[in-house]
């Protein structure tokens, strides 16, 4: 079985053995140490597993392997030769195999990356100032940050909101399929006795009706709703408006708030540590973000620093922006600590929407399990009723 990736260099030379990497030889024992501590600290992150299209564990991974090469001693385009043979995807690996060819023909990392839909301006750009700053690796180390964090909060909202989901989708099923099978069974046992029903079992039963003879078209119905959702999305003037409605709904309005807001805080942190000028961070921040309520703020902002006004001035004046926030920011400006304090912010967004989802966690899973009793509860009682009330009448 062949095991051996290498380089070109006699400097770095690295062996993959299935799912385990592991350091074969690299002669400068610094070099050798300082791989081997980058390596203990995301294990198994060396072998790229590259996932059927782009996407944010893609770079995450990317920007990983390639700073814990360039910090191992190994050049740009040694570092690329080795990713390039590891790579499983042959999609992903033309990604890199391009790149590493406008690295030889004389360009920059930064214009091969330019030349790739694949990665947005901010990448390019924060790439660029490194490159030319002499700080790439500290930029790279912080794109990889932050993806790791954009993937770990993808997650932790999915794992709080699936299991709510799954209960109001089973409820749903429950609730159909009584009324569409179970109750037309006891409608056709009342026809069958003549009595007088009460209130409720009509309730149901005309309820029942309306979905047996009408349930095709609820369905279509529900369908066009999410596909004119889905078409408002790509209209930015609707797209806005859903988000203006969104951001008044209690609760829900304030996360979506907390989220964006953690968003902008970490792509600031990562701009303004890449030496990125403040004015342009803002407009390359407002670009990325693709929340409405948020992007008429951040313009207001940039225009505010463009006539010579502070950043905190101008967010006092907005209501999406909470007073806390613009403290400390403030506090960022008077003492030249802006990147430190973005930083803290992002830190301090991410605890509120981690506390804010495992409530709603913890709130929506027993109230559905409650909602499921009531709503078969009311359905038996209302079919039962009836029978309950002959069985009193000929005792």
């Amino acid at each position: 079985m062949k095991m051996g990736i290498y380089s070109t260099s006699r400097r770095t030379t690295l062996y993959f053995c299935e799912n385990r990497p592991s350091l074969a030889t690299i002669p400068n024992n610094r070099i050798r140490k300082k791989f081997r501590k980058n390596r203990k600290q995301h294990s198994n992150k060396l072998k790229i597993e590259l996932p059927s299209r782009i996407g944010d564990q893609f770079k995450e991974r990317f920007y990983y392997d390639l700073h814990t090469l360039l910090e191992a001693g190994a050049d740009i385009i040694q570092s690329l030769e080795i990713l390039q043979k590891n790579a499983i995807k042959e999609s992903r690996k033309t990604i890199i195999v391009h790149i590493k060819s406008s690295l030889v023909k004389g360009g920059s990392l930064y214009t091969a990356l330019q030349s790739r839909k694949e990665f947005s301006q901010f990448e390019t750009i924060s790439i660029q100032i490194g490159e030319e700053s002499g700080q790439l690796p500290r930029v790279l180390h912080s794109l990889h940050e932050y993806y790791k964090e954009r993937i770990a909060l993808r997650r932790m909202l999915f794992e709080a909101l699936s299991y709510p989901m799954f209960i109001l989708f089973t409820t749903l099923f429950i609730v159909g399929f009584m009324l569409v099978v179970v109750v037309p069974m006891f409608q056709s046992m009342f026809d069958r006795m003549g009595a007088e029903l009460p209130d409720i079992t009509k309730l149901v039963i005309s309820l029942s009706d309306f979905l047996s003879n009408s349930g095709v078209y609820v369905l279509l119905a529900i369908f066009g709703l999410l596909f004119l959702l889905f078409r408002a999305r790509k209209n930015r003037k609707m797209k806005g408006q859903l988000q203006y409605i969104f951001l008044r709904l209690p609760y829900l309005g304030n996360l979506q708030r907390r989220g964006q807001t953690y968003r902008w805080t970490q792509i600031m942190q990562l701009m303004i540590e890449s030496f990125m000028p403040l004015e342009q961070a803002l407009q390359l921040s407002n670009k990325m973000i693709t929340f409405e309520p948020l992007n008429r703020e951040l313009e207001k902002i940039r225009m505010g620093i463009h006539s010579g006004i502070h950043i905190s001035d101008t967010m006092e004046k907005s209501t999406f922006f909470d007073r806390g926030l613009v403290a400390m920011i403030q506090v960022g400006e008077e003492t030249n600590k802006l990147a430190d304090m973005f930083a803290r912010l992002n830190a301090q967004q991410k605890e509120q929407i981690q506390f804010q989802t495992k409530l709603v966690s913890k709130i929506l899973e027993p109230l559905m399990i409650v909602l499921i009793g009531i709503l078969v509860g009311f359905i038996l009682v209302a079919m039962y009723l009836p029978l309950f009330e002959l069985s009193t009448v000929v005792g």
